[in-house]
């Protein structure tokens, strides 16, 4: 199978970095390091087209890749085929970490992956067959089980599809990147963040810093791990669409373990620039009087009770990911995914909840948005070559849309008529690779920031008894994205004041009163976003997406022991 697969031996921080790091700058480069970057090499895999290049830093030939999708395309058809879309994808990826506190670097992965997969229609009913092997003979024997299997399915009762019409389109895309990170070396990227974390562990000691209740110490500080992704995408149907897209994603670590985070660092679809412009070193002064200021104050113990809360940013974008993000998938409310990832609260008869059922208070408004700058969920076409448009979802409070692909747009026909909108796509059709069928996966998420909102200080002004969650909220959720508990750093809120951080508390809660209790929304100044991935299907597949929120207040809430 053309899948290759490479790890290598550890090295210390001192083969990568000497005494003269130039760490500080982040501009890290050792040319004394041993060279031995993978991509030098050409990959001894069997099956692997000799056309593709011999090292990652080279993409592969578009226009080799539209034939071969093309070829697939006419064999599908001439089988007998009524709809027919192809795709073919070549994934890249890898890794640089550090072992554990050793202060070992090595290299965690280092991946490709190929994949062509052909969906077919014929009378109403879906056939699809997917394979690793790039060749003509390959792509068009894939097309003709594809149909095939099409075919033995329409044996069935009659099944009327509406799908919903898109334009062909024609073109290529990228994601906005300013470097490649793949044609950055493993020697080049490990040693820059070894020397960050030279550098790092120098500051701390030249600062006298010391341990604040064992939440900071010189020897936890780890820069040192950050993986590298890229996806060649090649997408043709018998509707005229050929397009050929290219994405990103990279990531760095996004917080210490105990606590603040680093601006600019987290997976995000951008390249290499995410370490170069982080400026890490620059962030430690501040971020240390964070932590100074945090692990000064005294811990208390929950009282259980209710409380009214506060969440910064991105503890908002872990609520939004956890519940609303979930249950405004289509197929999740209608119960499709019931047996995998789930379904939803808002659900099983959508056309009577929707422009009806108040999901949240006034100020609530979601909206998709897959032309996100940076986010993990952007892209130009779906793969069946719908161009996503910024959909909202809930509408002062109101649920009035759910995510949907060409066919599940049909689904809803009755209701966008009453409504007077159109019958499209939102363009949420996706999968992991080509290997794996298409479904409707989460688009990147924004709540609407306030106008002009209330900022976290004047929220925290006016409660009188309550919480302040920060700092790497997280939780839990039930299979209809309904009840849960979630959590992160807390400090109480006593008179409109922030007191003591609290001890081993969460959040109990259900979705349905949570958000209709909404109080406050912050404005777009105070606003995060952060990543996450969405898991469907059987087999599953896992997608990455982006959340963007303003802070949040709600009032009286439960709050229970961690």
């Amino acid at each position: 199978m053309p899948r290759e697969r490479s790890r290598v031996t550890p090295w210390s921080r001192r083969q990568f970095v000497g005494r003269g790091t130039g760490a500080l700058a982040l501009t890290v480069a050792s040319p004394a390091l041993g060279r031995l970057s993978l991509r030098g090499a050409a990959y001894p895999v069997a099956g692997r087209p000799v056309w593709l290049p011999p090292t990652r830093a080279e993409r592969a030939d578009p226009a080799r890749l539209k034939q071969l999708a093309l070829q697939a395309m006419d064999a599908a058809k001439a089988a007998g085929a009524q709809y027919a879309d192809v795709r073919l994808t070549r994934t890249v990826s890898d890794s640089v970490g550090e072992r554990g506190g050793t202060r070992e670097y090595f290299i965690g992965w280092d991946d490709e992956a190929l994949g062509v997969g052909v969906r077919c229609l014929v009378n109403g009913y879906w056939g699809f067959a997917a394979s690793p092997f790039w060749t003509p003979d390959a792509v068009a024997t894939l097309a003709r089980k594809a149909t095939a299997m099409a075919q033995a399915n329409a044996k069935g009762p009659a099944r009327p599809i509406e799908w919903s019409p898109v334009p062909a389109v024609t073109g290529d895309w990228t994601t906005p990147i300013t470097v490649d990170p793949f044609t950055v070396s493993f020697e080049e990227r490990a040693a820059y963040m070894a020397g960050v974390d030279n550098a790092m562990e120098r500051w701390l000691k030249d600062n006298e810093v010391f341990a604040h209740r064992g939440r900071l110490t010189a020897n936890g500080l780890s820069l040192a791990r950050g993986g590298c992704w890229r996806q060649e995408q090649v997408l043709a149907t018998s509707e005229g669409t050929c397009c050929t897209q290219t994405f990103y994603r990279t990531e760095a670590p996004d917080h210490w373990a105990f606590g603040p985070s680093f601006r600019d660092t987290h997976p995000t679809g951008r390249g290499w620039e995410v370490f170069r412009d982080a400026q890490i070193l620059a962030q430690l002064p501040a971020l240390y009087e964070q932590i100074v200021e945090v692990g000064s104050l005294p811990e208390k113990e929950l009282e259980l009770g209710r409380y009214d809360l506060v969440l910064d940013g991105s503890a908002a974008t872990a609520l939004v990911h956890g519940t609303l993000a979930r249950a405004t998938e289509l197929d999740r409310a209608l119960g499709y995914e019931a047996n995998a990832s789930g379904t939803s609260y808002l659900g099983p008869d959508v056309l009577s909840l929707l422009g009806q059922r108040q999901v949240g208070s006034s100020l609530l408004t979601l909206t998709t948005n897959r032309t996100l700058p940076h986010g993990t969920g952007t892209w130009q076409w779906d793969v069946e070559g719908s161009v996503p448009a910024p959909t909202t979802l809930i509408q002062d409070g109101v649920l009035v849309d759910y995510q949907t692909t060409r066919e599940q747009a049909g689904w809803l026909r009755p209701y966008y008529e009453k409504a007077g909108k159109p019958v499209r796509s939102q363009g949420n059709a996706w999968s992991a690779t080509a290997l794996d069928y298409p479904l409707q996966h989460t688009p990147n998420m924004v709540l609407e920031a306030g106008q002009p909102g209330t900022p976290v200080a004047e929220m925290v002004k006016n409660i009188k008894k309550g919480l302040y969650l920060f700092w790497g909220a997280s939780g839990t959720f039930d299979f209809q994205a309904k009840t849960g508990t979630f959590s992160g750093r807390m400090r109480e809120i006593t008179n409109g004041k922030l007191g003591a951080t609290i001890k081993g508390a969460q959040v109990l809660f259900s979705a349905d009163d949570l958000w209709k209790n909404l109080i406050a929304v912050g404005p777009a100044s105070e606003s995060q976003a952060w990543d996450y991935t969405s898991n469907k299907g059987q087999p599953g597949q896992t997608m990455a997406y982006t959340v963007q929120a303003p802070p949040l207040a709600f009032k009286n809430q439960t709050v229970i022991h961690g």
